[in-house]
């Protein structure tokens, strides 16, 4: 269960304050029961006990939490859990009037008309006419006409792009169809590893001990840990670029996990991006550099996110927790060797989040073929199709990811793509 907290309308819990952001923050329930608070980068931050939070963080029951600057009661939402209706609760700023601006504010208006008539008096005494003044007034008014046209003629100039009307599915439900990856050429192979694959996630569900969403964030920082020491970060108006993104992409993820989603640029020329799980999400600045498009990038980064959103990362450290509990410090071993048999289980997975990367990316406004489009460019560059090959990869070939890509347009948008 997913509790958001905000001053925009569209939340779960209305906080009408005008310091809280408007999507400020956001409580979740896991599968454990556990209650987790997030803050979503608000602006005047997300308080656990007077501690300002980075990451989610585990309410207790004695835990204060405070918003911006206002005193929160979180336990009385968490206890609605039952309910169908989303708990909204209108926290109203008081407004009071400031009796010494209103006096202030009349004093002036007071000096600037004594000041007006002043000068009247002033004009009309050094001999000015009635016709003089007429004349005056005439030529500010041509000139007020002037300035008017030339402002309209600027304001037009620079008027912004309509905004870009948000398609529609044809249906009331958006259909998946994997079977866009499979064709002659792949001599049953692919139809193999579908297979495969079904049977893993079944596997997984089955025989693996369940993961909680802290057990996922901790091993998520971790890694961010190893990978800091490995790459360089880069802050520049690029990754400024990939936030501004992410933050417009995050608002259409539907039935969000509570994921505190966050992105980093490295310093590195592969034409590659990746996630850890937990809401981190790392782009290669050759992967940047490559993309033509906002709507390119928008397209990488909602992949990356359906990978959390999907549960592909908790799979895996599903696996990981079982091994380990059976085996001791052989089950890393364990894990790693069945990461390397089914690695070709991952083909189904990676078309799952283009699939829904496209969704996404239609519900923020970005261009519905941005996906297809990279990659038709990126077939261009791979080598030819190899059906024995195609065993091995982790990546289904960029020829079936822009076939499968074009089929879900077609077949729930009604939309072709060049």
């Amino acid at each position: 269960m997913v509790i958001n907290i905000g001053r925009n309308k569209e939340n779960d819990v209305v906080i009408d304050n005008l310091k809280v952001s408007n999507y400020h923050a956001q409580m979740v329930i896991d599968e454990e029961s556990i209650i987790f608070i997030n803050d979503l980068q608000s602006e005047n931050g997300t308080f656990v006990n007077g501690e300002i939070i980075n990451d989610p963080t585990e309410l207790k029951t004695k835990d204060e939490v405070t918003i911006a600057n206002i005193s929160f009661d979180w336990k009385k939402h968490i206890k609605k859990d039952n309910s169908d209706e989303k708990p909204v609760e209108i926290y109203a700023e008081k407004k009071e009037k400031n009796w010494l601006v209103i006096i202030l504010i009349s004093l002036l208006i007071t000096v600037v008309l004594v000041s007006s008539l002043f000068i009247i008096n002033e004009f009309n005494s050094d001999g000015a006419t009635i016709e003089e003044i007429k004349k005056v007034e005439d030529s500010k008014e041509e000139n007020n006409i002037k300035d008017e046209k030339t402002s309209k003629k600027t304001k037009d100039q620079k008027k912004e792009k309509p905004k870009k009307k948000i398609i529609k599915p044809v249906n009331d439900e958006i259909s998946y169809d994997y079977s866009c990856l499979e064709d002659d050429k792949d001599i049953g192979t692919t139809s193999l590893i579908n297979i495969a694959s079904e049977i893993g996630d079944q596997v997984v569900d089955i025989g693996t001990k369940k993961v909680s969403l802290k057990e996922e964030i901790d091993f998520a920082s971790e890694s961010h840990d190893k990978i800091k020491e490995e790459y360089q970060f880069i802050y520049n108006n690029k990754q400024k670029k990939l936030n501004s993104i992410l933050k417009k992409i995050e608002k259409e993820i539907i039935n969000p996990k509570g994921y505190n989603y966050k992105i980093y640029l490295i310093k590195d020329e592969a034409i590659n991006a990746f996630t850890t799980g937990g809401g981190y999400i790392y782009f290669f600045e050759g992967m940047y550099d490559y993309l033509e498009s906002d709507d390119e990038i928008a397209s990488i980064i909602c992949h990356e996110i359906n990978h959390n959103e999907l549960g592909h990362l908790r799979d895996y450290l599903r696996v990981k927790k079982t091994n380990n509990n059976l085996f001791g410090e052989l089950g890393n071993i364990l894990t790693s060797m069945q990461s390397i048999l089914t690695i070709n289980f991952n083909q189904k997975k990676e078309t799952q989040c283009d699939l829904h990367a496209i969704d996404i990316s239609i519900r923020a406004g970005y261009n519905e073929c941005s996906t297809s489009n990279i990659w038709k460019r990126m077939k261009d560059e791979e080598g030819e199709y190899n059906s024995i090959n195609n065993l091995f990869r982790s990546h289904p070939y960029s020829e079936k990811r822009e076939y499968c890509a074009k089929n879900h347009l077609s077949s729930n948008y009604g939309i072709k793509c060049k």
